[in-house]
């Protein structure tokens, strides 16, 4: 039987099952979380219901020559993947910094699974976006590699690109070459003046901090964060990435920095080369599962059992015991000690479009 509060009916009589009721979830939107650089580790946690996010990562841009060339510094490169994860799951994230005017090398943009630098391996990595070799005096940076190794430093005695995840090279000449950038295992070489005291510092690994490398003196630019090394001597540094890039040399003039090697572990793989300028970028997009409610629109007859109240209006957005999962874009139901009812009416909460509903389903 049945009965009215406020205008509105209500269940007094309810029978208790235990099953599983299964609704296909509606239309939910795309979500695009941006990562601007910081200077420091960020985290990302997965939201529940998400089990599949996008990410689109951008490596920085190496620094330009000094304010007399003005000379631009390589670009960095654009990795972008699809990945399966788990909600609750955090994923870290580095996005890198510009070199610094006067040849610093641009720094790799991240994204591995776990909380910290710690958690990073090769099993943990995700997508890797190399940033660009800073400029010289005479010659622009590199733009970041799509492939895992770096590229050489510019100039006969540049530094070579690094390979298998490792930093890049130093140039070869003494007192006339700059540091390599870091790569993701192990920090790129640092350069050194005639006489052995280091010049330029290599961009620091990845696993160790991310850190940019010093520049010689004031005349010569910082790499950015992400692992981009020190300019030295008017002379372009390696840029960050998967493997660093090689710092420039000179022979006769001021080279170019290599740019940082890139990696990308996902599907549906879209790689570009030279596109980024300035700072780096990431990007995580999802589809985003919206709460849901489980509306009573009809009731059976029966028993009303002491644990479900005797009176529970028609079109309730809420029913304590129920359960609700989101797998595989299904909405499950766990109507394990629930109120057997004919039917279930789903709703999507969401602010822009309150009280939508989807179709009535019958219970087993």
């Amino acid at each position: 039987m049945s009965g009215s509060v406020c205008g509105r009916r209500v269940i007094t009589m309810v029978v208790v099952v235990v099953g599983l009721v299964v609704a296909r979830a509606g239309p939910a939107a795309a979500v695009t979380q941006p990562f601007a650089f910081s200077g420091s580790l960020q985290t990302f946690t997965v939201p529940a219901g998400v089990m599949s996010v996008t990410i689109t990562a951008v490596g920085a841009q190496g620094g330009s020559s000094n304010l007399i060339s003005t000379l631009p510094g390589g670009r960095g490169a654009s990795i972008q993947g699809q990945f399966s994860v788990t909600p609750g799951e955090t994923l870290s994230v580095v996005v890198g910094g510009t070199g610094a005017i006067a040849g610093g090398g641009g720094g790799g943009s991240f994204v591995w699974r776990g909380n910290g630098f710690a958690a990073l391996d090769g099993s943990s990595l995700l997508v890797a976006a190399g940033g660009g070799g800073g400029a010289g005096l005479v010659v622009t940076g590199s733009d970041a590699s799509l492939l895992t190794a770096g590229t050489a430093g510019g100039g006969g005695s540049g530094g070579a690109g690094g390979t298998g995840g490792n930093g890049g090279g130093a140039g070869t000449v003494s007192g006339g070459s700059a540091a390599g950038g870091g790569g993701t295992f192990s920090a790129g070489g640092s350069s050194h003046f005639i006489g052995g005291s280091v010049a330029g510092v290599g961009g620091q690994a990845i696993d160790a901090g991310a850190a940019g490398g010093s520049g010689a003196d004031s005349n010569n630019g910082n790499g950015g964060f992400g692992g981009g090394g020190g300019a030295a001597q008017g002379v372009g540094a390696g840029g960050g990435g998967y493997s660093g890039g090689g710092g420039g040399g000179t022979n006769g003039g001021g080279f170019g920095g290599g740019g940082g090697g890139s990696y990308n572990a996902g599907t549906s793989p879209v790689n570009t080369a030279g596109v980024g300028t300035g700072n780096g970028l990431v990007t995580i997009s999802y589809t985003a599962a919206y709460p849901l409610a489980v509306d009573v629109a009809e009731h059976l007859s029966g028993p009303v059992p002491n644990a479900v109240p005797d009176a529970v209006p028609v079109g309730s957005s809420s029913w304590a015991p129920m359960n609700l999962a989101v797998v595989g874009g299904a909405i499950i139901l766990n109507v394990a000690a629930i109120v057997a009812v004919r039917r279930w009416r789903i709703r999507r909460l969401h602010p822009d479009s309150p009280g939508a509903r989807g179709t009535p389903l019958a219970t087993p």
